[in-house]
């Protein structure tokens, strides 16, 4: 099986850098018109991204959008605020918002066990409720290690029930809502919720009830054979120089991270969450609060990250794909919001920007 990296919560530091430094912007400007451009510059050329965009929204509004370097090393495509990147498991953020309207619907309770939807891959993980899979404390396992084998390696699943083959050789790693572990199998069993309730493909589920409704044109599930203008290409830096990764399955992939989007889209995003016309206030604060597990502490609630940001209350996800990487933050207090998209990943990211994060975001919040 290709391995795809999608992230876990924490914000890696060289895209957390670039992020909260965006939240430091002036407003818009030609690049290079103040020294936040030639820092991200400078972090991009350590840290081997070919291409970056950003977005800040505040006061309700996009505030400043930017690009840097390339969509596409081949043919020299700059990238640009309409340039389509790969956003990784952010699309567990909108996959969990489809999954809450289909609560409010009537359609899924979210105390109900798997089995009551789905035949599950594994017995032992039937009596894993919807709530435990969506707040990814239902100890599932990881189907990205592989464990079981049955796909070769350097294969690519074809269908997400290949994908649930790879992890279904095991039971539970331990008792359902006991601790957080975050998993991406998770997230394909919420797509096979969705389909059973409703009859339809996941991606017609998640268009119809996120994106359209938020207008979002430029935010599709990623399709290989249809021609989208402007999409990036991703990249990995080696030694020798950048290489070209490999295209991802977009079935192995939709679930948990197989969107692509656009900052300017991703700002819309940003600015609908804790929209009563979406969800009612109840089920953002449902989503918005740490799940409640038996041992440790979780920085996640119902599909979105919680890990403060220097003490601040932040709302959001980070993402990686095959040669991409993202992150968006919304702080609720300071209404201010802030989404990084690029086409380049590498671990591990330098833990000396993260001080360097911590600096322009205190200095930011202080202003």
């Amino acid at each position: 099986m290709r391995t795809t990296i999608i992230s876990d919560i924490a914000l890696p530091p060289a895209l957390a850098a670039a992020l909260v430094a965006a939240l430091a912007a002036a407003p818009a400007g030609p690049a290079g018109a103040d020294p936040l451009d030639q820092d991200l510059q400078d972090q991009m050329t350590t840290r081997g991204i070919p291409g970056l965009a950003f977005a800040v929204v505040a006061d309700g509004r996009i505030v400043d959008t930017r690009a840097y370097g390339s969509a596409n090393l081949e043919t020299g495509a700059p990238a640009h605020a309409g340039t389509v990147w790969a956003i990784g498991s952010i699309t567990k953020s909108f996959t969990a918002i489809a999954l809450m309207r289909l609560v409010e619907e009537g359609l899924v309770d979210l105390d109900a066990p798997l089995r009551t939807f789905v035949e599950p891959p594994h017995p032992d993980w039937g009596r894993v409720t919807v709530r435990q899979l969506v707040g990814n404390a239902s100890g599932v396992p990881e189907f990205i290690d592989n464990p079981c084998g049955h796909v070769p390696a350097g294969d690519s699943p074809a269908t997400r029930h290949d994908v649930l083959a790879e992890a279904a050789c095991l039971p539970l790693g331990f008792e359902p809502g006991q601790r957080f572990a975050y998993a991406n199998t998770n997230f394909h069993l919420i797509a096979e919720i969705i389909e059973s309730v409703t009859g339809q493909p996941f991606e017609a589920v998640v268009t119809a009830r996120v994106l359209e409704p938020l207008g979002l044109r430029d935010t599709r599930f990623l399709d290989h054979e249809r021609v989208i203008a402007h999409r990036a290409d991703g990249y990995r830096r080696t030694d020798d120089g950048y290489l070209n990764e490999a295209p991802m399955d977009p079935l192995y992939e939709a679930a948990p991270g197989g969107l692509l989007s656009t900052v300017t889209d991703m700002a819309r995003f940003i600015l609908a969450l804790g929209d009563p016309r979406l969800l009612p206030p109840e089920r953002w604060r449902e989503m918005w609060t740490p799940f409640p597990v038996r041992e440790g502490h979780t920085p996640y609630g119902l599909g979105f990250g919680l890990t403060p940001l220097e003490g601040r209350a932040r709302i959001g996800h980070n993402g990686s794909a095959v040669g991409f990487a993202s992150a968006f933050s919304w702080f609720p207090a300071e209404g201010v919001g802030v989404v990084v998209l690029s086409n380049g990943y590498q671990e591990p990211f330098g833990r000396n920007v993260q001080d360097l994060a911590h600096r322009i975001v205190a200095r930011h919040f202080e202003e």
